[in-house]
């Protein structure tokens, strides 16, 4: 996995129909999905450009360590009335979706087939969800599998 991979046009096109993003959070240059961007996983949230915005689409880098920082960041920026929108694996077992998604974002959108990441040889070996955060805390998380093509 490569951190840097986009995500695919297609499943973009269809989230951003539905939410028209204005931001995109952990992207750079090559791989940004809106024209406003933040490229340093650190700070992203604390950007000046970030409060700027209401709307955010986050494809965090997956590799260890990474993914917590941003998840941390998003359920942060969820409890500042902001909506964003994550693609990441589903991996209920992992620490950072049950702190995360899990009981804090309003909803999660399991797909119904593996990704392929624009960059990537072949699909990711994962099944991924999409974890939407309407920017206040609820009790309970709606699950359901989603065939977004």
């Amino acid at each position: 996995m490569n951190d840097e991979w986009e995500t695919q046009d297609d499943l973009y096109q269809v989230l951003d129909n539905e939410f028209s993003f204005d931001f995109d959070l952990c992207a750079n240059k090559e791989n940004a999905k809106t024209s406003a961007y933040s490229s340093d996983i650190e700070d992203f949230v604390i950007c000046t450009d970030v409060h700027l915005y209401d709307n955010y689409w986050m494809n965090p880098p997956y590799s260890r360590g990474n993914i917590d920082k941003c998840m941390v960041s998003a359920d942060i920026m969820n409890g500042h009335s902001k909506m964003v929108v994550t693609l990441t694996r589903f991996d209920p077992t992992a620490d950072w979706f049950k702190n995360c998604i899990d009981g804090v974002a309003a909803e999660v959108r399991m797909l119904d087939k593996r990704l392929k990441f624009k960059g990537a040889d072949s699909s990711y070996p994962f099944p991924c969800c999409v974890s939407i955060f309407y920017g206040e805390r609820i009790k309970q998380t709606d699950y359901y599998i989603w065939g977004w093509k």
